[in-house]
Order: C-alpha cells, then sequence, then structure tokens
C-alpha cells in the first residue's frame, strides 16, 4: 500500500490500481482542488468536523462517480442519499481494501462542546486511522496514523496511544489546525523514542508500506 498524506487529517490510500481517501476536511481543500487527488473511487470520513469534512466537495465527489461512507452522523451531516453508512464494528470490502470500523472516542474537548460520533478505521489489519480518537482500547496494529496536536490532542496523548497501539510506524496527522512544526513530536520523544518508527510526511509526500 502506498499512503500519501495530505494537510491535516487528509490521507490518500492507493493498492493495485484502486484509491481510497480519507477526511477531506476544509485544510486540505484549501490547498489542493479535487481534481489534485487524482481519480478515486471512494472516500471515508470518521466524523463530521470541518476540518475532517469539507461539504462543499461533496457533490463534485459523487459528480466524479466516488464512493462515499461514513457514519449515521457523518451522513446526517452531508445530508445525501449516496453516503453509504457504516456501522460500527463492521467489516466490509471498500474500493478493494478491507475495513474494519471501530468507534473510537472523539478526545475530550477543552471548551466543554459536545464530541460528536466518531468512527476509526482500520485497513488491511495493518493501518489504523481513528480520527480524532486518542484511546487505542484493545486495538492492536502495525501503523498507527495519529493526531498529534490540536486544541484537545497533546504530543502526550499521541505518544500514550502509540504505545497502547503496540504500533512499530506513526505517521502524525493533525497538526495544522496548531501549525505545529510535527518534527517536535519525534525531539520529544524522550524514553518513548525507539519503541516506534516516525514518519513525518510532508503534503503530498507518499510512503509504501
Amino acid at each position: 500500500m502506498e499512503i500519501t498524506k495530505y494537510p491535516q487529517s487528509c490521507l490518500k490510500i492507493e493498492r493495485d490500481g484502486r484509491t481510497l481517501m480519507f477526511d477531506i476536511g476544509t485544510f486540505a481543500t484549501a490547498k489542493y482542488s479535487v481534481s489534485e487527488f487524482g481519480k478515486l473511487d471512494a472516500v471515508i470520513y470518521t466524523h463530521r468536523h470541518t476540518d475532517h469534512l469539507d461539504l462543499s466537495i461533496i457533490d463534485e465527489l459523487h459528480g466524479n462517480g466516488v464512493a462515499i461512507y461514513g457514519n449515521s452522523d457523518v451522513a446526517e451531516a452531508i445530508g445525501k442519499d449516496f453516503v453509504g453508512i457504516v456501522d460500527e464494528e463492521e467489516e466490509l470490502v471498500i474500493a478493494g481494501f478491507k475495513i474494519r470500523a471501530r468507534h473510537m472516542e472523539h478526545c475530550l474537548l477543552v471548551d466543554g462542546q459536545k464530541t460528536v460520533p466518531n468512527t476509526g478505521f482500520v485497513i488491511e489489519d495493518r493501518l489504523l486511522i481513528p480520527g480524532d480518537s486518542v484511546e487505542a482500547g484493545d486495538l492492536d496494529v502495525e501503523i498507527g496514523a495519529l493526531p498529534i496536536f490540536g486544541p484537545d490532542i497533546t504530543f502526550h496523548d499521541a505518544y500514550k496511544m502509540a504505545l497502547d497501539l503496540g504500533a512499530k510506524q506513526i505517521i502524525p496527522i493533525h497538526y495544522d489546525i496548531a501549525r505545529m512544526d510535527p518534527h517536535t513530536f519525534t525531539h520529544l520523544g524522550g524514553d518513548f523514542h525507539g519503541n516506534f518508527e516516525v514518519h513525518i510526511l510532508e503534503d503530498g509526500e507518499s510512503l509504501t508500506i
């Protein structure tokens, strides 16, 4: 699989000519047009927050024949009957990828706002995309694309989640909102550093796993 990172939490996953994207939010669309993502087979959204879900491109995606998926709250936010609802704990195949959906609690919000339903996804039993969750639960994966910083997420949250997952590789995401340098994540590793390899990807940069 080839993973390409885009702003905030937006990721593209490619294998055998099929392409799946996650969380095309407003940070991504501020920098890239839909056409610049290339041919897409499907897009999955973890939750409805705008940095993960830009509603303004949904009709364009659908018009291009892209299948769109998310939990029931995402489907409600989009408000279109063509959205495929992915139930929590469901296993399915999307765009040729084996997907496991998992309820993963959204991180607590410091301003007291109620959190929204957040669904994490495990791709091919290897890669976790957790949305804005920092709770690993009983998941055990090889690679985690983990949110590392934001108004409600700290480096400590990210490191703890990586360790709890037992992941061997981490791809930091979700730091654009705070304009944080992701390299700081590796510099602050302390005793944790060395338990997993951290891949800092620039926007548009890819990693083959």
